[in-house]
């Protein structure tokens, strides 16, 4: 929940649930709302008015507990750090009250000046008030005695050095921002504890879970770690909160993406936070689940999963390169340049494994599936011929014999589907040479050799457990058999499309969905071989480019920049049509089909709602270079299980958790009925129970998955 101040105080809003996203009326009796204070335990409210009421609900009933009557327009509300008293600040008076029984500890205290803060101590024996006229004042206060209020006013050299409302650390001293630095005071003596010097303090933060503190001045920021300082390499002028783990973002007012520093004073880069205009304030919920942001134009925008990483950046050599993700094992595979692969590890963050040197000029590499993902196959140029040779990902060892071929392969390509192929039932591998024709080597038997001249052809797939694998050119699709490298069947759609562009497999291997530049998308059955068409007209050109993992949907690409998901039983869109103003996007679906990842050629990047297309997670920018992904540079490939993803192209490669990136929020009140009938198969219905029938409970999980299936899976 948070509290909005009404920008007309005549049409107070009430409350804002960010889950619900709806807002919660104030109750009868209150109006023209001007402050605000939870409890520590979120228990209560406290409401103060214009007409000086104060308010106290019981949340989240939002009761009535009682009210207090203040003179004044209510400025400032601060409760202690037990829940037992309220400090209340008019316009320039100052009180303390009971919450329990609302009744006024002390005398009322004025100030020839307008209040501008209040804050209790931690042990709830001091209570700092500034004024506008940049004075503090400490009101000491014995709870056990409950005597009056005593204040003391701290000058130190006179009041203008208190630019900046004074705050108590989590150890109970006073922290004083001045014009010449930060001073620690102790409260009891008004002895100076510590000094930092830092000209023009311009914000600071102290987290509430450790004491320590960070502060930004007019040329420069540091850190304040107990009895150590760092200066940030951030700038200045900065706005900054912490996180419960010691995590703290860094922000400023030039609008760039909010920066991240660890617990161990790591820079770990920039987060998903974006605002486009400069950041005034910034704070987080106390379990650090959530961030608010206030900016120019009178915006403020909260954002969920605020400590969720930003892709890891891997840098490589060259402008074609790729990486693959290992569909065995949570391993990713990476050509960090022509002459050399990278096996990394993401089971418990991106750590890097062995390093695979290949003989000659890297032209093709992936995973070996016959061995499950624990070898790495590389084809490259060497001595003018092709070398193919097996490697041990978990060493980086070479495994057995390499094998030369007769033709040099051909160049590196970048489409999904490579120039390579693999027979799940031997040892045999197929690739494309310079040429365009097709070379089948066997890796156990180095003297069998084949050679399949097929016109034009650019892509090989692999078709496990079968005996053949499949080619393709611009406008036929032919099935190779391993045995002798000779054509077994040959698909030709020249007469009914302009150019064959993108293919993918179905998940048990028995169809393959291709896509064409006259907007079409054909369906080849590879046990029968027939073509059939779906009737999944696209308003151009179609790119085929995957199916989901239980083979009903079909994800598309167009030339119109948008994605679309179908439903390969109905033929009909199976969501809402991915409207997306990145040009062009390729996708995939994460997250156990649940989410789908989009890229863009220029490394924008952004995570959207399988069920209504909607945005989950937006990306900060990867600042890639602009590569069409069919021509170089922009590649994109997903674990086993949708978890983690790589993308990106020349420069570097980017590895993301895509969980950590999805919000996992608390269920809504409709979610939870219908998560409890779906459970217990019952229904409440005018107070009685009914057993839910198998259409019902069906009809309920129908809706339970289109509707809340991206919050609680």
């Amino acid at each position: 929940w948070v509290t909005l101040r009404p920008e007309d105080r005549k049409n107070p809003q009430g409350l804002y649930h960010l889950v619900d996203q709806q807002v919660l009326a104030w109750p009868v009796g209150i109006d023209q709302p001007t402050a605000f204070a939870w409890s520590p335990d979120g228990t209560k409210l406290a409401v103060g008015n214009a007409k000086g009421e104060l308010h106290l609900l019981r949340f989240p009933q939002l009761e009535s507990i009682g009210s207090i009557v203040v003179a004044d327009t209510l400025r400032s509300l601060e409760f202690s750090q037990d829940g037992q008293w309220i400090a209340v600040a008019s316009l320039s008076e100052m009180s303390c009250w009971n919450v329990s029984t609302r009744t006024q500890v002390g005398r009322t205290y004025s100030f020839e000046s307008e209040v501008r803060e209040l804050t209790f101590s931690p042990d709830n024996r001091w209570i700092a008030v500034k004024t506008r006229d940049r004075r503090v004042r400490l009101f000491q206060r014995d709870l056990a005695a409950n005597s009056p209020l005593k204040p003391r006013v701290i000058s130190r050299g006179g009041a203008a050095l208190f630019r900046h409302q004074p705050q108590f650390t989590p150890q109970g001293e006073l922290l004083v921002p001045t014009e010449q630095g930060l001073v620690w005071v102790n409260p009891d003596t008004l002895e100076t504890v510590r000094l930092e010097p830092l000209r023009g303090v311009q914000s600071y933060r102290i987290s509430p879970y450790s004491g320590d503190v960070v502060a930004s001045g007019v040329e420069e920021t540091w850190l304040f770690r107990g009895k150590q300082r760092k200066r940030i390499d951030a700038g200045n002028r900065l706005v900054m909160t912490w996180l419960p783990d010691g995590t703290l973002l860094v922000g400023d007012w030039k609008g760039r993406p909010i920066g991240i520093m660890g617990p161990k004073d790591e820079t770990l880069g920039d987060s998903s936070l974006f605002h486009s205009s400069g950041v005034y304030e910034m704070t987080s919920s106390r379990d650090g689940s959530l961030v608010g942001i206030s900016s120019q134009f009178s915006q403020v925008s909260i954002w969920r999963q605020p400590v969720n990483r930003p892709p890891i950046k891997i840098p490589i050599k060259g402008t074609n390169n790729r990486a693959t993700m290992n569909p065995h094992a949570d391993e990713l595979l990476v050509m960090k340049s022509p002459e050399a692969l990278q096996v990394y590890h993401l089971d418990s963050g991106v750590k890097e494994g062995m390093e695979i040197t290949p003989s000659g000029r890297l032209c093709e590499f992936d995973w070996d599936p016959v061995n499950q993902g624990l070898h790495v196959v590389s084809v490259g140029l060497h001595e003018g011929v092709g070398i193919i040779e097996t490697w041990d990902a978990a060493t980086g060892q070479r495994v057995g014999t390499p094998v030369r071929s007769d033709r040099a392969p051909s160049r590196m390509t970048s489409k999904k589907q490579r120039g390579l192929a693999f027979d799940t039932r031997s040892q045999r591998v197929a690739f494309l040479s310079g040429d365009q024709s097709i070379e089948i080597v066997d890796r156990a038997n180095v003297n069998q050799k084949f050679h399949t001249k097929v016109d034009e052809v650019s892509w090989l797939m692999s078709l496990p457990g079968s005996p053949y694998f499949a080619a393709m050119n611009r406008s036929q699709v032919f099935l190779v058999g391993w045995e002798d490298g000779k054509v077994v069947h040959q698909f030709d759609l020249a007469t009914r499309t302009d150019a064959l562009i993108q293919w993918c497999l179905s998940p048990d291997g028995q169809e393959i969905a291709v896509g064409d530049t006259l907007s079409h998308i054909h369906f080849l059955d590879l046990k029968t071989k027939t073509t059939r068409d779906r009737g999944l007209v696209h308003p151009n050109s179609a790119w085929a480019l995957e199916y989901s993992q239980d083979g009903r949907y079909l994800l598309s690409f167009c030339k119109d920049d948008n994605l679309r998901l179908w439903d390969l039983e109905t033929q009909q869109l199976a969501a809402p049509v991915f409207l997306l103003k990145l040009r062009p996007p390729i996708g995939t679906l994460v997250a156990g089909g649940r989410a789908l990842l989009v890229v863009s050629i220029t490394g924008d990047w952004q995570i959207r709602d399988r069920y209504d297309s909607l945005p989950l997670h937006w990306g900060t920018p990867l600042g890639q270079s602009s590569y069409y992904f069919d021509s170089g540079g922009l590649q994109l490939s997903v674990s086993r299980d949708g978890r983690y993803a790589s993308m990106g192209g020349a420069p570097a490669i980017h590895v993301f958790d895509v969980e950590r990136s999805l919000e996992h929020l608390p269920m809504t009140n409709d979610q939870l009925v219908l998560w409890c009938e779906l459970v217990s198969s019952h229904t409440v219905v005018d107070g009685h129970l009914h057993i839910l029938t198998d259409d019902q409970w069906l009809k309920r999980w129908q809706d339970y998955r289109r509707r809340f299936a991206g919050a609680r899976e």
